[in-house]
């Protein structure tokens, strides 16, 4: 599967906001607020669309990839972690395309310059 990956842009983030997950991923549904759609435009966050041009997921780097729970038990405390979220379209969720995805990964990051490095699959 050929992903192209880019820098996401409003109309993604807009279209992002509004999907909406079953369990056990409900809790990565968002609510279409301005408050997400700017969380997704705020540089961290990268689109993933497939041949045909079709928005499939997102990548997230740095803060914007840590989970609140993490902090609590300082996972994120060490400078040489890279954290790394990833988001798949409601539908395809058990599909097989999260692998693909996650191989994609290296093109887009340059985790070379560092020791460790953490990702989160939602």
């Amino acid at each position: 599967m050929e992903l192209n990956i880019k820098s996401m842009n409003y109309d993604e983030a807009k279209q992002i906001s509004k999907w909406i997950y079953n369990e056990p991923y409900l809790l990565y549904s968002m609510d279409e607020s301005d408050e997400c759609i700017n969380e997704l435009l705020n540089g961290d966050y990268f689109s993933v669309s497939d041949r045909e041009n079709n928005l499939i997921g997102y990548y997230c780097f740095g803060d914007s990839a840590q989970v609140p729970v993490g902090k609590g038990f300082g996972v994120y405390d060490s400078k040489d972690i890279i954290d790394v979220g990833l988001g798949m379209k409601p539908n395809l969720c058990g599909e097989g395309v999260g692998f693909k995805k996650v191989n994609s990964f290296e093109r887009i990051s340059d985790i070379g310059k560092t020791e460790f490095w953490v990702m989160i699959l939602c």
